[in-house]
């Protein structure tokens, strides 16, 4: 199967019409991902539309980085590519990494990272198979819930313990607020770069938290929402939406939200929110990208699609 990469060919609106065909569309092949991150790392960005046959499949986005006239270089995949449909996937994958290896063999001064958007242990080995890239075993496991479905069949998939707490949120008086301006950013950040370091969270780091806020803000692209008692927030949550689909970033509870389970009223009332904006497919963010278990188990409630990734290569 023939493959061909057309790197920089695109404009951004055509990117994003691309990007946002794509369910479940995974955050760091985002172009506003790429803004935010890339460049305070030196690295700048490549987008790559994919021809199969000489027909356009798919789409990719990595970040490069080289000095002394390219001696050194590196390049970095997270999350890609990302395909059109899923017909005959262990070809394309195979097709694509081939081409990639082709354009940027191995080679001494060249660094590859590559963190492959293929969840199937056979086809990640299908794409891989007899190609010069090092395998590093590791896994990364986020949770998807499709927005699509009618919000009774989203409540009635809760977990029972999850729902029990929705009830009770229900009943302490609690408001929803969407802050759609972000005053209320800089409570946020301090409220974060506490819990940060106190939970050793594996998350943005709060010295870039500002950066991912105004670029996802210059386009509307993400919902600062808060959980209100007494008129005092109770819990916080940072939600980034990239295409057809949203990722929770980050989520903040104060004691006295843990005593109202502000936490789940308010991330319900955001998933009614994202509904209602026409968001298709909701990323939880990783469940094992964290040492604070207590996420973990919070993110499970909402009993979402388990989605597993295996390792990177270079």
């Amino acid at each position: 199967m023939e493959c061909r990469i057309e790197w920089n060919s695109m404009d951004v609106p055509t990117w994003e019409k691309y990007y946002a065909m794509i369910r479940c569309a995974p955050l760091a092949q985002s172009y506003d991902y790429a803004r935010a991150t890339y460049s305070h790392k030196g690295r700048r960005a490549r987008w790559g539309l994919i021809y199969i046959a000489n027909e356009a499949a798919g789409i990719v986005q990595l970040s490069e980085a080289s000095t002394l006239f390219s001696l050194f270089h590196a390049i970095i995949l997270d999350m890609g590519p990302l395909w059109f449909d899923n017909n005959n996937l262990d070809k394309k994958h195979h097709a694509f990494f081939t081409e990639l290896n082709r354009q940027f063999p191995k080679r001494i001064g060249r660094k590859r990272r590559i963190i492959p958007h293929i969840a199937d242990e056979t086809l990640l080995h299908k794409a891989f198979h007899q190609l010069a890239y090092k395998s590093h075993p590791s896994s990364y496991e986020t949770l998807w819930i499709n927005l699509e479905k009618d919000e009774h069949d989203l409540r009635s998939h809760l977990k029972q313990k999850w729902r029990n707490q929705l009830n009770k949120s229900e009943k302490q008086g609690l408001t929803f607020k969407l802050d759609k301006t972000g005053e209320s950013f800089d409570h946020f950040h301090n409220a974060y770069l506490s819990d940060y370091f106190e939970r050793n969270y594996k998350n943005i780091h709060p010295k870039q938290l500002p950066v991912f806020f105004k670029t996802f803000q210059q386009n509307r692209k993400v919902l600062l929402c808060h959980s209100l008692k007494d008129n005092k927030i109770a819990a916080s949550a940072l939600i980034l939406l990239h295409g057809a689909a949203a990722t929770y970033q980050i989520g903040i509870v104060t004691d006295l939200g843990r005593e109202s389970c502000a936490n789940h009223f308010l991330l319900w009332n955001a998933i009614l929110h994202l509904k209602k904006i026409g968001i298709k497919d909701f990323d939880l963010g990783g469940i094992n990208a964290y040492d604070a278990k207590g996420i973990q188990h919070f993110k499970e409630g909402l009993n979402g699609e388990k989605t597993t990734f295996k390792g990177f290569y270079s």
